[in-house]
């Protein structure tokens, strides 16, 4: 529900159909998943600016690829 109110807070963005379907199915992951990689600059912003959902769950934002092997590289090293 944050994520959908939040998104629709914003009246002048200008959002494609995908995004919606974006938005409604990512609560899942970030709910049960320990990273959450997307290079969409709007859900980078929502989650670490305009939400407090990540500070909320064990979830770590990864901004691509690159900085989901540099987190998993920091974080589970063996």
């Amino acid at each position: 529900i944050e994520i959908m109110a939040t998104v629709d807070s914003e009246p002048g963005r200008k959002d494609k159909y995908n995004d919606f379907m974006d938005y409604e199915i990512m609560a899942t992951p970030l709910a049960y998943a320990d990273a959450f990689v997307a290079k969409d600059k709007g859900m980078r912003h929502m989650l670490n600016q305009r939400t407090k959902i990540l500070e909320r769950t064990a979830c770590h934002f990864c901004d691509g690829l690159d900085d989901l092997e540099k987190w998993l590289a920091e974080n589970f090293a063996v």
